[in-house]
């Protein structure tokens, strides 16, 4: 019960994400002691947050990042790329994520892992020892209709979302 006190959700806009990212996190951990695992692929717009955002981050000189638009960690490569992770490294795993229409554009971090692939039917194994999600969408009971919403999710909604994350994320953990 003590770690779901430190979660937060529904965090929205790039001032409140960053307050929280320092809040979250421990005081002592640096971008030396972390790993950024972002999950997901271009092929689906809504999905393209973690590799967007692992992108970004890898531009602006992080290399604690698996997961770019040029080599996705995604459904079908993730369970490898989860068995090569360095135990030495807390990983944050982060993903795009279907909701509560009232969620849709805010993040929600999570003292513990996630499962990549939830709202789509194709639910992977729990990863990351942190987690930080983008409500980029709807999520209903139909799967059908979950990946469509996926692939209809508009591109400069998801993109404009990344870039707060990635602020915030430089924010809380800059380059040394």
């Amino acid at each position: 019960m003590e770690m779901l006190a430190k979660n937060f959700r529904k965090i929205q806009g790039r001032k409140d994400l960053t307050q929280r990212l320092f809040q979250f996190f421990p005081n002592d951990m640096t971008n030396r002691d972390i790993l950024f695992l972002c999950i997901g692929t271009d092929k689906a717009t809504g999905d393209c947050l973690g590799p967007l955002l692992g992108t970004y981050l890898q531009e602006a000189g992080y290399d604690n990042v698996i997961g770019t638009l040029d080599a996705p960690c995604h459904g079908v490569n993730l369970h490898t790329i989860v068995n090569s992770l360095p135990v030495n490294k807390q990983v944050i795993a982060i993903d795009a994520c279907l909701g509560p229409e009232a969620n849709i554009g805010t993040f929600e971090l999570r003292n513990g892992p996630l499962r990549a692939g939830e709202g789509t039917g194709n639910d992977q194994r729990p990863i990351g020892d942190y987690s930080i999600l983008g409500f980029v969408n709807v999520h209903t009971h139909n799967m059908k209709i979950n990946r469509e919403n996926l692939q209809s999710t508009s591109f400069g909604f998801v993109r404009k979302m990344t870039q707060d994350l990635k602020i915030a994320l430089m924010a809380r953990f800059p380059l040394e």
